[in-house]
């Protein structure tokens, strides 16, 4: 089975074994957020709200035991499974994620177009697509609150 918290953490606590955990190829499996250019354009304002409110979230998780218990309680599990949880899944600091994101990107890059291939070799996309416009920012748009 694949999965993702928190039922990875469920399944542990029913006695099932971890084969394998995406926290030893750091950088290979990411959660992030894509939004359109043409929405970014209208609602630049909405996307650098969500952007601030992500980053208070990180530092209020790290810092406030009040964060992590509403997190929990939100998440269905206990305020120490969280805790468990987060030994394995990072939030990368704003500063990684300038680095990630920002030009030239080698890593993301190289992360991008090892999955592009293998979806291209297992027929699921028919040709490879260029990378770069998925990460360009709309001209005249703030990204500060969403870049370290």
């Amino acid at each position: 089975m694949v999965t993702a918290e928190p039922v990875r953490t469920q399944i542990l606590e029913l006695g099932g074994v971890e084969l394998f955990s995406s926290a030893s190829l750091p950088l290979e499996l990411m959660g992030v957020t894509i939004i359109s250019g043409a929405y970014l354009e209208q609602h630049g304002d909405r996307a650098s709200a969500l952007c601030a409110a992500w980053r208070q979230a990180g530092v209020d998780i790290g810092t406030s035991e009040d964060a992590r218990a509403w997190v929990a309680t939100r998440m269905k599990v206990t305020p120490r499974t969280l805790d468990t949880m987060l030994d394995v899944v990072r939030l990368i600091r704003p500063s990684e994620s300038d680095a990630l994101l920002g030009p030239p990107r080698p890593r993301l890059m190289a992360t991008a177009a090892r999955i592009q291939a293998v979806l291209v070799d297992s027929r699921v996309l028919t040709k490879s697509l260029s990378l770069e416009p998925i990460f360009r920012w709309p001209v005249g748009v703030n990204q500060s609150a969403c870049r370290g």
